[in-house]
């Protein structure tokens, strides 16, 4: 008996899952949201103005990221022997971003459950994808932070060691059997697929994007900071982020990049600023984006997506 209000309950959950889901992610936008905009708004228009281009530009870099990222994930289903139209993969990968708010990565299941319910997917199958893009982007992330920090002793030897780091990880993916034996999951993913190769040499340009990104938001030729500082500094952002413990590492991020760029030497006086330009356009930007993506999606009947699952290529 004690069964029956627990059923009782699921049932309810899945019968109106699009207004729950609506609820608790606009909560989390919400709620992230709030002291953000109050900032945006104290910036005052002629900063935004006066950085218009620098905007563009930061614009077109990020979409290149996304992109990339995308990329990645599209082919490291095919790993997973998941093979998902180009058109609909894109809305698929961009309603992930709706989530970003939500705590611990949980956001990360948007992709998995729509991939399920629209092309019955495994469940399984798409969460590992997700693991799978996770772990790429700490370890790629990783990487660039030590060559970025060892560039000033080793100058190219820093991107030449980087580099047999990646190396040696991608031959691990793609020659030996290390990763069936460490994660026991053949059977949901062909460990040896080149994406898993691909996708440890693809993984550190995003990096390099945002680091980019971080120098042209910083001011005048990034304010006379070096590149390869801010090279560092972009991956460190992933680390505050975990460990802060805040879904999408608010304030704790923000703090970090103020601090971060104040003693590189950038102007006090645009500091929050260019701190704010900086998170717009690599994280609060892209949570409508997928938004709109996802209510796309739900537009689409329950099994309309024609997905392979079974083939490994």
């Amino acid at each position: 008996m004690a069964e029956q209000p627990a059923l009782k309950l699921f049932s309810y959950i899945i019968k109106h899952r699009k207004i729950i889901t609506i609820f608790i992610l606009l909560l989390f936008t919400v709620t992230g949201g709030q002291s953000w905009l109050s900032e945006l708004r104290d910036s005052g228009p002629a900063f935004w103005r006066e950085r218009l281009s620098i905007l563009i530009s930061v614009a077109l870099l990020q979409s290149c990221d996304i992109f990339l990222d995308g990329f990645i994930w599209w082919y490291l289903l095919r790993a997973a022997g998941i093979r998902v139209p180009a058109g609909k993969a894109v809305l698929l990968f961009l309603s992930g971003y709706a989530g970003l708010l939500a705590p611990v990565q949980l956001g990360r299941l948007i992709r998995p459950i729509e991939l399920k319910r629209l092309g019955n997917v495994p469940l399984g199958a798409g969460v590992l994808v997700e693991i799978l893009l996770l772990g790429f982007s700490a370890v790629s992330g990783g990487v660039v932070l030590c060559g970025a920090l060892l560039w000033p002793r080793l100058g190219w030897g820093a991107v030449a060691a980087a580099l047999l780091a990646l190396g040696c990880a991608a031959w691990v993916c793609r020659f030996t059997v290390l990763p069936d034996m460490l994660t026991g999951l053949k059977g949901i993913i062909k460990w040896h697929h080149p994406a898993l190769a691909a996708a440890v040499f693809l993984t550190p340009i995003g990096w390099l994007i945002n680091g980019l990104s971080l120098w042209l938001v910083s001011g005048p030729r990034g304010a006379g900071v070096p590149l390869w500082e801010l090279f560092a500094v972009a991956p460190s952002n992933m680390i505050v982020g975990a460990l802060s413990g805040m879904p999408g590492g608010i304030g704790a991020v923000e703090a970090w990049l103020g601090g971060m760029l104040s003693l590189l030497g950038n102007n006090a006086a645009t500091l929050v600023n260019e701190v704010l330009l900086f998170r717009l356009m690599t994280f609060w930007i892209w949570i409508p984006i997928g938004w709109l993506a996802l209510f796309v999606l739900w537009r689409f009947p329950d099994g309309s997506l024609k997905v392979l699952c079974d083939e490994r290529t």
